[in-house]
């Protein structure tokens, strides 16, 4: 994956920041601050545990930065050794992952 693929990290940087420009606009810190907060309004309305999709974006993100880097997955507290392995940016269950998030 680069920065010029579809699913790049400076695509989904310009993503966020639309979503930033149409529906906030008060300084990146506090935009986050705010969109962090309405997610978790999100996850409770669809019954959906905030801490584990969490967990699983940090999981995605530091595939991501592993394959930006040269493809290897990055150590981190909070997940398993078994976790790291199933999100490896080579995993078809990453890919068909990330598409859903």
């Amino acid at each position: 994956m680069t920065d010029t693929d579809e699913s790049g990290p400076e695509t989904r940087v310009a993503k966020i920041e639309r979503i930033f420009r149409t529906d906030y606009d008060n300084g990146p810190e506090q935009d986050v601050t705010e969109i962090l907060a309405d997610l978790r309004h999100y996850c409770d309305h669809h019954g959906l545990d905030y801490g584990e999709r969490d967990r699983a974006a940090h999981g995605f993100y530091l595939a991501e930065v592993a394959s930006q880097e040269g493809g290897h997955t990055l150590e981190c507290c909070s997940l398993s050794s078994s976790q790291r392995r199933r999100i490896r940016p080579s995993s078809s269950a990453y890919r068909g992952s990330a598409a859903r998030f």
